[in-house]
């Protein structure tokens, strides 16, 4: 692999983003601009341009693309063991060709990095990036000259490990809806400006107390090929609850948030999450968890400032006829506000089953939706709980008959599964293959799933094929996700990344 060294400002060459047919309309108006002030700035009810149902979620170009662009919001480069969250990029190739790769590591501070590496077809690649550049914080972007290949990034630290997919567009605006600076907590948003352009953004802060921008984060440039990283500790009161927007004024960006417990509370772990770059009236979680010993909440937030949000979560047992299934949480999200509603709070979802859980605004009030999943182990010297692992994890707004899964095995886990839901109203055929070393083999034989139905495809250890990228192919829409049980009793989950070709909103749970 050959490193070139560069200049700190990056400036970079025409980005390759896939088009498909717009989306749900959510708003027609002009971004606001870059001198727009505080409350103009704090007013998300004001419209969203609609996006492609591509971007609403990191999405992989299909087999005939010319290429594609990928963005990892910064992790820390340290090279330490005890760096706060060491970033690992892992590349998958999914096609029959091999793919060149450019990818440029951006630093905090010091000088831009460039490294080209070749990915044979039906094989995976992990960069350490602090092989690369040594440094606080780095982010990466990710150019590859082929369609088929799909980019997640991996931190690892003190807390625990957690993964998401990178981004292939920036934003003009991100949701977090869960948060924590309380003690023990750390909670981190790391911003990624890859072009040649400055952007300015600003960060409101929701908490029990109201809404709040601090005024040096009404109006915050981010530098051309930059990054920018902002522990919310510093500029947030202890609070157990914080929900997070940004905006965008000037340009567009990457961000991520990184949420720490460090187990001195009743919660440890480490959990990754792109933001949400826009509310949606559909939210699907294939693989989610309630037992004795995790609990799942969903955290709800409503953008609109001057309607109430009218949601259902509803619950869906696996096992269960449609009779027993559990009645949905029907809620209210005050205007601006957020909510969080725990699955176990009165007994009506069932434990120690899979469940497929859905988040439907009803009354055409989009929101943002996310699920917290705390997972706690027993010492039964002590007859108490201490908490282990701390997931944070988006819902899918779109389904799509292909779906890849870059990092798909990891050393040290008791169970790991791809979670599959199909949405729709016709049964569809799964089929799983691993990706390892140059081969392509299938995982068990094909699945097929009704309506509404999902299923927990066993990839511990790869399916025998370790280290493994895994891909996905329906032959109808399906939404998918991937979680690990480590063997520290931490969970950690994500959604997989899907493949253009196909990609449509999610339908209304019931198959609508």
């Amino acid at each position: 692999m050959a490193t070139v060294r560069l200049p700190a400002l990056l400036v970079l060459p025409g980005v390759v983003v896939a088009a498909l047919v717009l989306g749900p309309d959510v708003g027609d108006s002009a971004p606001l601009p870059a001198d727009a002030t505080a409350d103009e700035v704090a007013d998300t009810s004001v419209p969203l341009e609609p996006v492609p149902d591509s971007e609403l979620v990191a999405a992989a170009s299909g087999a005939d693309a010319r290429g594609s662009t990928w963005f990892c919001a910064p992790g820390t480069t340290t090279g330490s063991d005890d760096g706060f969250a060491e970033h690992v990029v892992v590349l998958a190739n999914a096609g029959d060709a091999v793919a060149k790769v450019t990818m440029t590591v951006i630093p905090d501070e010091g000088e831009t990095v460039v490294d080209e590496l070749e990915l044979e077809p039906a094989s995976r690649s992990a960069i350490e990036l602090s092989d690369l550049v040594t440094a606080d914080w780095a982010g990466a972007v990710v150019e590859v000259d082929r369609g088929e290949v799909a980019v997640d990034h991996v931190l690892t630290g003190p807390t625990g490990t957690a993964l998401a997919p990178c981004a292939t567009t920036p934003t003009d605006r991100a949701w977090f809806p869960s948060g924590a600076t309380e003690a023990g907590a750390r909670e981190v948003l790391t911003v990624l400006n890859p072009f040649p352009d400055e952007a300015v953004i600003s960060v409101t802060f929701e908490t029990e107390d109201g809404a709040r921008t601090p005024e040096d984060l009404e109006a915050k440039v981010v530098p051309p090929g930059s990054i920018l990283v902002l522990d919310l500790g510093e500029r947030v009161a202890v609070r157990r609850e914080v929900s997070t927007s940004i905006t965008a004024t000037s340009g567009q960006v990457v961000v991520d948030r990184i949420q720490s417990y460090d187990g001195s509370g009743d919660r440890a772990g480490l959990a990754l999450e792109p933001g949400s770059p826009r509310p949606s009236s559909t939210w699907w979680f294939p693989g989610v968890e309630l037992s004795a010993d995790r609990a799942s909440s969903v955290v709800l937030v409503n953008p609109d400032r001057d309607t109430v949000a009218k949601v259902d979560i509803g619950v869906r047992a696996d096992g269960l006829d449609e009779a027993d299934q559990p009645e949905p949480f029907a809620v209210e999200v005050a205007p601006g506000r957020y909510l969080v509603v725990p699955l176990d709070r009165d007994g009506r979802v069932p434990l120690e089953t899979g469940l497929t859980v859905t988040v439907r605004s009803y009354d055409g009030h989009p929101v943002v939706a996310e699920l917290l999943t705390a997972a706690s182990v027993r010492d039964d010297t002590a007859d108490v709980r201490s908490g282990v692992g701390v997931s944070l994890g988006s819902g899918a707004p779109v389904a799509a008959p292909r779906w890849l899964v870059p990092f798909g095995s990891l050393g040290g886990t008791d169970a790991a599964w791809i979670s599959v839901v199909n949405p729709g109203r016709d049964a569809v055929t799964v089929v799983l293959d691993a990706l390892s070393k140059g081969s392509r083999d299938p995982v068990g034989e094909p699945v097929v799933l009704g309506p509404g139905e999902r299923v927990d495809l066993d990839v511990a250890g790869g399916a025998g094929h370790h280290p493994a990228a895994f891909d996905l192919v329906a032959d109808g829409p399906v939404v998918v996700s991937r979680r690990f049980h480590l063997t520290t009793g931490e969970v950690t989950d994500a959604l997989a990344i899907p493949v253009v070709d196909g990609v449509v909103p999610a339908p209304a749970p019931g198959g609508g």
